[in-house]
């Protein structure tokens, strides 16, 4: 079983291009830690707002 924990730069950057599946894809098992998810929802919230 492929497993990968991810950061919030590829999370927040497949994100933006709508392709988040690339990870189910890729690995069985993705561990994103409570910052990084943080992070990426910030990041979210910011664009959604036109800030980024």
């Amino acid at each position: 079983m492929r497993k990968v924990i991810v950061n919030s730069t590829p999370l927040i950057g497949l994100c933006k291009i709508g392709r988040l599946d690339i990870l189910k894809i890729m690995y069985e098992n993705i561990t994103v830690p409570q910052a990084v998810f943080s992070e990426a929802l910030k990041s979210r919230v910011r664009r959604l707002a036109g800030e980024d």
